[in-house]
């Protein structure tokens, strides 16, 4: 776990590091500060509408993490999760938003406004609870909710470093109702063969293959058979990332509706996005 001894280690070793002795005084901070963050209401959900583009409307949101941080004001999610991630503590912050999560859930209910959120499960958290998909179970119920509004996102690189476990937890979920997502496919080096060992139902397609360096035909063409080729075993994707309306276009043109991205809608706070359901405004730009 990160301690103020951590930072202490930046200057062992070698010449002072001013940018690492920083970095070791945040992450210390972060560590040490999370237990208050939580309870105070520095850490928030914000949701990013998840579209269907052929429909026109919004079908999900993703759940991520804004920290509002009482001292150090807002911090980006690159500069506490992966602190969270390494000293262990990425456990407490994910249960954090599991309920959060399902509260919120279960108040659209009530409001006739029926959605489903993908939430993230990382391999930490697997490793904290063996038992993680009953836990989950457990939770949505008690919210008075069904297993398939709560998308489980597990990272691709995730089944890398730890197939076996991952693959069996994923199974789980599956049995008790949970739909099961690959997260940020595309972005590490085995995805053909996580297709076909991973039961999962949809793949978050990760956008860089269209806007990363490189050549955009090859991109345009990786996209365009990926995106066959997860249809021919039978799961779903949903593109994530979508900056353009031609992006938008070029996705919808080779079968990929689902959609997410700055596009059509920015992460925002609860409150932001509840004020879109009320007025009941769920149209899609078109271009």
């Amino acid at each position: 776990m990160w301690t103020t001894c951590s930072t202490a280690r930046a200057l062992h070793g070698g010449d002072y590091n001013p940018d690492q002795w920083e970095k070791g005084r945040l992450a210390a901070d972060i560590v040490s500060h999370l237990p208050l963050a939580l309870q105070s209401g520095e850490v928030e959900v914000w949701y990013q509408p998840q579209v269907n583009y052929d429909a026109g409307k919004v079908t999900g949101v993703e759940a991520l993490c804004r920290w509002d941080h009482d001292k150090l004001g807002w911090l980006l999610p690159s500069e506490f999760i992966p602190v969270l991630e390494e000293s262990g503590l990425i456990y407490d912050l994910d249960r954090f938003v599991w309920e959060k999560v399902c509260q919120d859930l279960r108040r659209w209910n009530e409001r006739g406004k029926r959605l489903s959120a993908s939430v993230n499960l990382a391999r930490n958290d697997i490793l904290k609870d063996d038992n993680i998909a009953g836990h989950l179970y457990d939770l949505v119920k008690s919210h008075g909710l069904s297993p398939d509004q709560l998308r489980v996102e597990i990272t691709e690189t995730a089944y890398v470093e730890d197939p076996a476990l991952l693959i069996a937890t994923t199974m789980k979920l599956r049995e008790l109702g949970f739909a099961v997502e690959m997260d940020d496919f595309g972005s590490g080096y085995s995805s053909l063969h996580m297709l076909k060992e991973v039961p999962v139902d949809r793949i978050k397609l990760d956008m860089n293959f269209l806007t990363g360096t490189g050549d955009p035909e090859k991109g345009r063409a990786v996209v365009s058979k990926m995106i066959e080729l997860v249809s021919l075993l039978g799961m779903d994707m949903i593109a994530e990332g979508v900056e353009t309306v031609e992006q938008a276009h070029f996705l919808q043109e080779r079968g990929c509706s689902e959609m997410q991205g700055y596009y059509f809608y920015k992460p925002m706070p609860v409150s932001d996005f509840e004020a879109v359901l009320e007025k009941g405004d769920f149209a899609v730009k078109r271009g």
